[in-house]
Formats: C-alpha cells, sequence, structure tokens
C-alpha cells in the first residue's frame, strides 16, 4: 500500500527530486511486481492497468499550474494501479490453486 501511495506523497515534500524518486521507486517496484506475477499466470489485465495507472503518474507532472487537475491524475493512477495488483494476485492465487491439485 506504502508503494501504491508514494507518488500522490511526493509533492508534500515540495521537491521535485523526491516527487520524481518516489514516483520512479514506485513505477519501478510495481513493474517488477506486476511482471514477475504475468510470468506465472500469462495474464495481460494487470499489466496492461498498471500501464495506464503509471501513466497517469507520469502525466500528471504536466499539469503543474492545476493542483486539483495534478492531484486528481495521481489518485486516478493510483486508483488504476491498486486494481492491476489485485488482478495480479488474484490471477496468482486461481494459478497457484490450479497447480496444487496436480
Amino acid at each position: 500500500l506504502l508503494i501504491v501511495m508514494m507518488p500522490v506523497l511526493g509533492p508534500l515534500f515540495e521537491n521535485p527530486l523526491v516527487e520524481f524518486g518516489l514516483l520512479g521507486i514506485s513505477i519501478a517496484c510495481g513493474v517488477y511486481l506486476v511482471y514477475s506475477g504475468y510470468c506465472v499466470h500469462k495474464k495481460r489485465r494487470a499489466i496492461l492497468t498498471f500501464a495506464v495507472g503509471a501513466a497517469f503518474w507520469v502525466a500528471h507532472i504536466m499539469f503543474e499550474d492545476s493542483l486539483v487537475l495534478r492531484t486528481s491524475m495521481l489518485l486516478i493512477g493510483t486508483a488504476f494501479v491498486f486494481i492491476a495488483y489485485s488482478l495480479n494476485h488474484n490471477a496468482l492465487r486461481l494459478e497457484s490453486c490450479d497447480n496444487c491439485c496436480d
């Protein structure tokens, strides 16, 4: 949950380096988690949903003048990333249940 919320916390520090660092760490961790899950279950939904969320996270940088739009984009991106993690987790759980009976 902390990794998902890191981009939202970045602007609180009012330091671009901290914000970009938190954004980069969040995306890197998310790519690792979702891709490692994909290698097991081979379902693209989690990867595509994560990509949409990460795109919202990155796109929020273009809207420095509008706090409302910037915050909205971060929250929408966070929702997509959270959904991607849930899809990945459920697919992994189903995959492990399929293999446990063999």
